[in-house]
């Protein structure tokens, strides 16, 4: 029973972090397309 939920929370917490990363990835890709048309 434990080790089920164990595994749960770690599922979630992977899920929690990808999206982090993927929101911070994004961010930076945004910022590398923006940033050369405001420097134009």
């Amino acid at each position: 029973m434990k080790k089920k939920k164990l595994k749960k929370a770690i599922a979630r917490r992977t899920k929690a972090v990808q999206k982090e990363e993927k929101d911070r990835l994004d961010k930076a890709w945004r910022n590398l397309f923006i940033q050369p048309s405001i420097m134009k």
